[in-house]
């Protein structure tokens, strides 16, 4: 079954362009979703007008934590944040910015289509970190990042804030991939990562700095991590990242198999089943229950 949105020329100057945007009511999902064959400008629209409009009403709660819309007020929270003091998460530390420059941060912000914010807390209310995703395509894709402040870090937070947040990407929102890049050195966000579905996709070697910065390496406690450390193009210091990606598929299968749920599709005979390998996996957050149904032989 499918909706009709006709975008009218006579509508209101600003408010609908005019093409015509055919978006599934029902997905595997039960969820709606923008099918990727639409015109791109109709297709953007509707989407930047969706997201805005689920987002400001959103409030995710996980069993440790609340995810909701970034305000500005919180710039403000995280900038007295404690600093990481480990030389391998400095560059988590967020830029030291004057109350205007946030200011005028969040203002560029907030009309950027191809970036979201979002504001981690805990139960009590406290900030303790953020996600993002920017360059934003569609509902096809964007790109994950994550940051929970130096305190709150090792306490399970950041697993949790995560798999909150992939419920909501990838059930409510209907996006189809989500990305994100990693230093190889550090494990623990990795850790987490795969914990919740992402694998390797990719990887690429990115500016180091100098051999002054890299100088905590001698340690013996970061012996091993030296490995991910390399000079090239005439001495530069490099360091290796891992681009990772989780699709919806593999998300729902992830989901099925931490509620250890395995449902077979509804309406088909038991020989259809059979010759199709379908099957279906339940998986659930605390506000939805989504159905997927992945058909192996054609890959769907």
């Amino acid at each position: 079954m499918y909706t009709l949105f006709r975008c009218s020329s006579n509508a209101p100057e600003g408010v609908i362009p005019p093409q015509v945007v055919k978006v599934q009511s029902g997905d595997s999902f039960g969820l709606g979703e923008v099918r990727n064959d639409l015109d791109p400008l109709c297709e953007q629209y509707y989407n930047q007008r969706q997201i805005v409009r689920e987002e400001w009403a959103m409030r995710l709660r996980g069993k440790a934590v609340i995810i909701r819309p970034q305000v500005r007020q919180d710039l403000d929270i995280m900038r007295n944040w404690r600093p990481f003091t480990d030389p391998l998460l400095v560059t988590y530390n967020l830029p030291s910015r004057s109350s205007a420059e946030n200011d005028a941060r969040f203002a560029a912000l907030s009309k950027d289509p191809t970036r979201r914010w979002y504001t981690i807390e805990d139960l009590s209310g406290q900030v303790i970190g953020r996600i993002s995703l920017r360059e934003i395509n569609g509902r096809r894709s964007a790109r994950l990042g994550i940051t929970i402040g130096a305190d709150w870090v090792g306490r399970g937070y950041g697993t949790d804030a995560l798999r909150t947040f992939l419920d909501y990407y990838f059930g409510e929102l209907g996006f189809a991939t989500l990305y994100l890049d990693v230093a190889a050195p550090n494990r623990r966000a990795i850790r987490c990562y795969e914990k919740c579905g992402f694998r390797r996709a990719g990887e690429e070697y990115r500016d180091a700095g100098t051999d002054t910065n890299l100088a905590f390496l001698r340690d013996k406690k970061y012996r091993h991590v030296r490995h991910f450390f390399v000079k090239k193009g005439g001495g530069k210091n490099q360091v290796l990242f891992y681009e990772m990606r989780l699709d919806r598929r593999d998300w729902a299968w992830q989901r099925a198999k931490e509620l250890g749920q395995d449902v077979f599709l509804q309406g088909k005979s038991a020989s259809n089943r059979r010759s199709l390998s379908t099957r279906c996996r339940e998986s659930a957050s605390s506000n939805e229950r989504y159905t997927v149904c992945t058909d192996e032989a054609s890959g769907r």
